[in-house]
């Protein structure tokens, strides 16, 4: 190999490095079809990233800073409607305002994140945009009252929990608003239970926010 071209060659994939650091990486399905597509800068993702189906849809749009997550991401149903909306903070994790949609686009859930931990209320929704549960986080874990419905909006569960815990008093209802069971928790165990009305026990659990205490068993 001659000098010009062992000057071409190492040109070329001084080249080649270069494009795969800086400037536009994309990745495709088996079929040919773009799988996605965003800006690199020094090896890292900047700018806009979009990911797509292979249909050719958009399948997500995130914004990224020296390879990190960075401000609002939007997921979508292949149909084109919103499926998730999230924020992230420079940090690149989830902080502010999540949502979550049925394909339908209605609203199925809503929650706040402060540094990738879930915060304050979140609110979970039926199909027809009823409220299904109601529940208060603190530093990413279940704290305070927690509340649940039914389909005819009738209140199904009344629920407490400390540090991700069931705690104090759980009263479930049934679809006339009637007692069907009473629970008193501490700290996760569950200390008395009263029921009202024969149901199955572990059906119960269906409406709650947390698994089965440790000292019972499904």
């Amino acid at each position: 190999m001659n000098n010009k071209s062992l000057f071409f060659l190492v040109s070329l994939l001084l080249f080649v490095g270069c494009i795969h650091r800086n400037g536009i990486s994309t990745e495709y399905y088996k079929s040919g079809q773009l799988k996605s597509a965003g800006k690199v800068k020094n090896g890292k993702q900047n700018g806009i990233v979009r990911t797509y189906y292979e249909s050719g849809r958009l399948m997500t749009k995130s914004s990224f800073k020296n390879g990190k997550r960075v401000g609002e991401k939007l997921s979508f149903f292949e149909n084109g409607v919103v499926k998730e909306r999230e924020i992230y903070n420079r940090k690149g994790v989830l902080d502010g305002k999540y949502e979550k949609y049925f394909e339908s686009g209605t609203l199925q859930y809503e929650a706040f994140y402060k540094s990738g931990l879930l915060e304050r209320l979140a609110i979970e929704f039926y199909d027809n945009g009823d409220i299904y549960k109601m529940s208060q986080f603190k530093n990413g874990k279940l704290e305070g009252e927690q509340l649940a419905y039914h389909t005819n909006k009738v209140l199904a569960l009344k629920a407490f929990s400390r540090k991700g815990k069931q705690h104090g008093e759980w009263v479930y209802f049934d679809l006339e608003g009637d007692t069907l069971k009473k629970e008193e928790f501490k700290n996760g165990y569950l200390m008395n239970s009263v029921m009202y009305q024969e149901i199955e026990s572990e059906s119960l659990y269906k409406l709650g926010f947390v698994q089965l205490p440790s000292n019972l068993t499904p």
